[in-house]
């Protein structure tokens, strides 16, 4: 950021939080009601997300999922009683947390992988990292459906979560030792998989410590320098 702004062409824009008209406007096309409709609402969800889109977004969407905002022919109703009666007193990690626990098992494995392998995998990296060659997009659905995971526009067969904050959720959920373990479970499938040496390398990084055995570590040492003399050719 330092260097950018010693750059005359570099233009510095700084996006402040969205006003109270903005929070109506968003809440109203978000809902497909009237601004007038829409206000009440806003000004309620204002309250907790102090003008935060994300976080005026994740709200919305959780009030959804519960049941307080109902789709009707005219577009979404609700009751401000119910609504006041759901809304926590501010908005947090909650929210994410909440969705994460709601999914499958097999779901929630495969959106902690995702989070340990930096947010963004095709889909082959991801199912050899977790060991569920068949059933990848399957696995994936409900987390695409819930928008927690994104397809990725433009290249190929590869997600990602919707925002950073979505993965920084997911993984200060995961105490560290099954982190370690995940890391590690991960880095020794991807290491099976000759085209995978990069994306397991970076995982072997983060656990060395956990590699105990002659013969892992000179696999790893053995990965870990194919891996440099790639970066280099890059």
């Amino acid at each position: 950021l330092s260097r950018w702004r010693a750059e005359p062409a570099v233009r510095l824009l700084r996006l402040a939080t969205l006003t109270q008209p903005d929070l109506v406007a968003l809440t109203a096309e978000m809902l497909h009601v009237g601004p007038d409709a829409a206000a009440e609402l806003a000004e309620e969800i204002g309250s907790r997300t102090n003008g935060n889109p994300y976080e005026t977004v994740e709200l919305l969407n959780a009030l959804c999922r519960d049941g307080v905002l109902t789709l009707g022919s005219g577009g979404w109703r609700w009751e401000m009683a119910a609504v006041r009666s759901r809304l926590p007193v501010s908005v947090g990690n909650e929210l994410v947390t909440g969705e994460v626990s709601a999914m499958p098992e097999p779901t929630r494995r495969a959106v902690e992988a995702m989070a340990c392998l930096g947010g963004h995998a095709e889909l082959s990296v991801l199912r050899a990292a977790i060991g569920d060659e068949d059933n990848g997009p399957d696995v994936l659905r409900p987390a695409l459906r819930a928008g927690l995971l994104v397809a990725e526009p433009g290249i190929g067969d590869a997600v990602r979560f919707r925002h950073d904050r979505v993965r920084e959720t997911v993984l200060n959920e995961l105490e560290p030792d099954r982190r370690a373990a995940l890391h590690l479970a991960m880095a020794r499938r991807l290491a099976a998989v000759q085209s995978l040496f990069a994306v397991a390398a970076e995982q072997y990084l983060l656990v060395l410590e956990s590699v105990t055995k002659a013969d892992e570590r000179r696999t790893v040492t053995a990965l870990l320098a194919r891996a440099a003399e790639r970066a280099k050719l890059i």
